[in-house]
């Protein structure tokens, strides 16, 4: 190798010796001022997490349903009477309110007035023929009391003759005959009137048949009188008009029909699920006979206490209070319970473009309110995950199996699994490893328990 190309090498390598030479220098500046360890290794403390400690609490059982409104009693305005309608009342006209007793059509009541009158007439003349039969009895028989009088006075004067003859007495033949033809004469009489006053009472009593009838007649007479006239049952809104004044009307045409005021009904489908958690009493078994009427009155009353709110989803901020009815059999095609709630005057407060009343076919919501459980822990839906909720004890998840026998819409009832003062998990963890280290932020519990209601509180 040439002198010129050793000296290129080396020249080359120069700034590279530097390089390595500060690297080194750089390395055993740290070496010896780094501090000496401890001999302890950090623990890893654990993701963050938010928790709220789980408290016993009373809480009411809250369920939702879906159903449509309609008319707790819908009446049909029908003819039973055939005339002309001389009147029909101007708020006889569908979206009208209609006061009970309002007479909503007058038929012609004449033709049933002569009848009421005739049949009156008629009723008086038999009463008075009643009377005078009465009192021909009453004369027939002092008369016949007259007439046996006489009877007895001539046999015993003719007994009284016949032996003073057979004594030898002086007594003309003629005068013994005369008096025995008054005799038979008397007895004859008597005879003839016992005759006709036992006849009296079989004409009395078939004046008292005709009177009865008669009265019957009168009494369907006046009640078709009444029954030109038909009157309101109740306060009601007139839905349907099919009468014109002057219309002929005949028996049983159908002119109008009314949805009553004073109360509504919402058929609601409930889950079965639901319908289960609505009866969720840990504490109490109820049972009924179902083949015992009284079992079935009993039950009635039971399904009374039950509270609820209605609300048109075309004005979800309304809420009407009602109580629960009566329950259908389960329904074959949607597999649903319908429930029957009522609501007491669906009319009153209302305001026009804020709060509508509850009429028929209205789509609704209905909040059922069931049991009240005591010393349960109510956590918020999101923490439940498959059966089991994630705890935290000394500072380490622990995963709880837990029975939860009340899912609602946004938190469920937990029965069992929860212990008081627990700290129950809201944060995910992926991870989720039995025993892990966590870092707990402490919140309060976002799961508020719905305390008992009452007929009086607004919901």
């Amino acid at each position: 190798m040439s002198r010129s190309v050793l000296s290129k090498i080396l020249l080359a390598a120069v700034p590279a010796a530097l390089i390595l030479l500060l690297g080194a220098a750089v390395f055993a500046a740290m070496m010896f001022t780094r501090e000496t360890p401890s001999g302890r290794i950090e623990a890893d403390p654990g993701p963050l997490v938010r928790a709220f400690r789980a408290e016993p609490q009373t809480h009411q059982v809250a369920v939702t349903a879906y159903g449509t409104s309609q008319a707790e009693r819908e009446w049909k305005a029908i003819a039973e009477v055939r005339g002309r309608a001389i009147e029909v009342h101007e708020q006889f006209d569908p979206g009208e309110l209609v006061l009970e007793g309002t007479v909503l059509v007058q038929v012609d009541p004449h033709e049933y007035k002569n009848a009421v009158a005739q049949l009156k007439a008629q009723e008086k003349a038999t009463l008075e023929e009643i009377t005078r039969v009465q009192r021909s009895y009453e004369n027939a028989a002092e008369i016949l009391k007259l007439h046996r009088q006489q009877e007895e006075l001539a046999l015993a004067e003719h007994e009284r003759l016949g032996n003073i003859r057979q004594r030898g007495g002086s007594v003309p033949q003629s005068e013994l005959e005369r008096v025995y033809r008054d005799y038979l004469t008397a007895k004859t009489a008597a005879e003839q009137l016992a005759d006709e006053r036992d006849l009296m009472p079989i004409d009395k009593a078939r004046l008292e048949a005709n009177l009865e009838a008669t009265r019957a007649q009168l009494a369907d007479a006046e009640r078709n009188l009444e029954k030109t006239k038909i009157m309101m049952p109740f306060n009601g809104i007139c839905v349907e008009e099919n009468i014109e004044q002057d219309q002929i009307v005949s028996v049983g045409q159908e002119l109008g029909a009314f949805v009553r005021i004073e109360r509504t009904e919402v058929e609601a489908y409930l889950e079965v699920r639901k319908g289960y958690m609505l009866w969720s009493d840990m504490k109490t078994d109820i049972e009924f006979d179902l083949t015992n009427p009284g079992a079935i009155e009993s039950m009635r009353g039971v399904l009374r206490l039950f509270r609820a709110k209605v609300q048109p989803i075309s004005h979800p901020d309304v809420s009407f209070d009602g109580r629960v009815s009566r329950m259908r059999f389960t329904d074959p095609t949607s597999r649903t319970i319908p429930v029957v709630v009522e609501v007491d005057d669906p009319y009153r407060g209302v305001k026009i473009g804020k709060r509508p009343p509850l009429s028929p076919n209205m789509f609704c919501k209905v909040t059922l309110y069931g049991a009240v459980l005591s010393d349960v822990i109510v956590i918020p839906r999101e923490s439940l995950r498959d059966n089991r909720v994630y705890l935290v004890r000394d500072g380490k998840l622990h995963i709880a199996e837990v029975k939860a026998p009340v899912l609602e819409e946004k938190l469920a009832v937990v029965t069992e699994g929860i212990e008081p003062g627990d700290l129950v998990l809201l944060s995910d963890v992926f991870p989720a490893v039995e025993g892990m280290p966590l870092r707990v932020q402490e919140i309060p519990n976002p799961a508020k328990a719905r305390g008992p209601i009452s007929e009086e509180q607004p919901r």
